[in-house]
């Protein structure tokens, strides 16, 4: 399970966890209820299975992310944890690419490199 970070006013009354199939369960103590939020399961065995080929730093990253593939890079993609395209743009056969995430919500993101490959980075 991965603990997600909260606003310290609703600590009290929100916690938010992730299994190993990527669904996401919120609890909520104000109403006693235990919210599920699945995850598409073909994404996250697409994060499962192809993670090694993609590497990238720092993790979690607060300005700025580098994505390096042992394949030249052709397209990016990156997604949030709803599925949320908000990133996607096409490349000449980078080696590397750095990306700038400072505008981005903290949380976690998935990146697809060239349509397989899937990684998921935290932005804090």
């Amino acid at each position: 399970m991965v603990d997600l970070p909260l606003p310290h006013n609703l600590i009290d009354q929100y916690c938010a966890e992730f299994d190993g199939s990527g669904a996401m369960f919120i609890a909520d103590s104000y109403n006693n209820r235990i919210r599920k939020i699945p995850y598409p399961p073909t994404a996250v065995n697409n994060v499962t299975n192809t993670a090694q080929n993609i590497y990238f730093y720092p993790n979690p990253a607060h300005t700025e992310i580098t994505i390096t593939t042992p394949d030249k890079i052709e397209n990016i993609t990156i997604t949030n944890l709803i599925g949320q395209v908000v990133y996607s743009q096409a490349y000449k056969g980078n080696a590397a690419i750095t990306l700038s995430v400072k505008d981005y919500v903290p949380g976690v993101y998935f990146v697809g490199v060239n349509g397989g490959g899937v990684a998921k980075f935290v932005k804090d």
